[in-house]
């Protein structure tokens, strides 16, 4: 009876949430193609809903990162193993390439980030993730059209048990298409 409940009650908490920490434009790097476009930024305080929203014109084979932070406010630990959707070959994906595990830690916030693996983020504890976007050379977004997002899939184990969960991270990032993009 105990297993059933402990069951029924781990497959319905939400532990991760956004974390503390709000990454604006200066931590999105965008690498390829060169140049690079203008990116623009402006804050949204209406209806209930604020945050930031990004918005970067998209291009064939573009990648860019960007940073967020999650936090377990559980009273469990669980173990992030994967952020991110979409495979290599959609025409738009975004996958974790990195983490910083104690964001509080002396310096700058946006720095001693190591490549990805899976880790335990304890009950209270934040971490950082830098997110890779790839935009496909077949991605078919027309002028003025986008594709947007506010949250990360985050895949964890808790307990044992594999979960899934969408964390908000207060910003919203629209790949607009700006003509390069063909359909």
């Amino acid at each position: 009876m105990a297993g059933t409940i402990g069951a029924i009650w781990v497959s319905n908490v939400e532990p991760l949430g956004p974390g503390s920490i709000g990454f604006g434009p200066q931590a999105v790097h965008i690498t390829t193609p060169l140049p690079a476009p203008n990116l623009t930024s402006f804050d949204v305080d209406a209806f209930g809903v604020s945050g930031m929203v990004l918005e970067i014109p998209a291009r064939p084979d573009m990648r860019f990162t960007y940073l967020v932070s999650i936090r377990n406010d559980g009273s469990l630990p669980v173990q992030v193993v994967d952020a991110g959707i979409g495979s290599r070959t959609d025409q738009v994906s975004r996958h974790v390439i990195a983490m910083k595990l104690d964001l509080e830690r002396a310096g700058s916030v946006e720095s001693g980030f190591v490549p990805f693996q899976p880790f335990t983020l304890a009950p209270g504890g934040e971490a950082g993730l830098q997110m890779e976007v790839r935009v496909s050379s077949l991605a078919c977004m027309a002028k003025g059209g986008y594709a947007s997002w506010s949250s990360e899939p985050v895949t964890y184990r808790i307990l044992g048990l594999t979960r899934h969960s969408e964390v908000d991270t207060g910003t919203e990032i629209r790949l607009i298409g700006d003509g390069h993009t063909g359909c």
